[in-house]
């Protein structure tokens, strides 16, 4: 499974909110051979002007015939909304499905990556690396997980005839309302084409 797999499979879906436990892990758990934990931390453990989640990943040593056992710990800011939480947490276990040379294995190379991640997109350089545009990105696939294509397809109309408003929406779906009316704009449709690719 990828997140090309991810996306396709909640796309049709139109019963809103997408649970990250229930629907996505349990997807994912289906797929590979993980446990996933999630741990609300407070404020002087993750710094929400810095990054608002990370995942820990370990493995079991195996006895005997034991398979490897991997244990994905998803650690999120307790302080944010759950919109925010929802959205953190799913961009987190988008990570689990990272090619290796995107993952960072020790806390040098993680606060490397927090420095690089934490700048405007303005400010970042197609050299930093594949690390970074990885996290990037995986807010994005995270979005189209989360808002499917058939739910936006069902608020579109609605939307455009001023019948619902973006509040009304981020409501339903329990998403943050900036990226809400991303996906609510004309130029989703090309993104979300691109993402579902890769």
């Amino acid at each position: 499974m990828d997140v090309r797999d991810l996306i396709a499979h909640f796309s049709v879906a139109e019963i809103v909110p997408i649970d990250v436990q229930d629907d996505v892990v349990v997807l994912l758990q289906q797929h590979t051979n993980f446990d996933v934990f999630f741990w609300p931390m407070p404020d002087d453990v993750i710094d929400v002007g810095i990054y608002r989640g990370m995942m820990v990943q370990w493995e079991d040593i195996p006895f005997g015939d034991e398979q490897i056992r991997t244990h994905i710990s998803v650690q999120y800011a307790d302080s944010l909304p759950t919109s925010w939480q929802r959205l953190i947490c799913c961009k987190e276990l988008i990570h689990i499905l990272d090619a290796i040379e995107h993952r960072v294995s020790n806390e040098l190379a993680l606060n490397r990556l927090i420095e690089k991640i934490v700048l405007p997109p303005d400010m970042v350089d197609v050299a930093d690396g594949a690390r970074v545009w990885s996290d990037r990105l995986a807010i994005w696939k995270a979005l189209a997980i989360l808002f499917p294509w058939a739910t936006r397809e069902l608020y579109l109309a609605p939307y455009q005839d001023d019948k619902i408003s973006l509040a009304e929406i981020a409501d339903e779906v329990d998403l943050p309302i900036e990226y809400v009316a991303l996906v609510m704009d004309d130029s989703w449709a090309e993104a979300y084409h691109n993402i579902s690719k890769f």
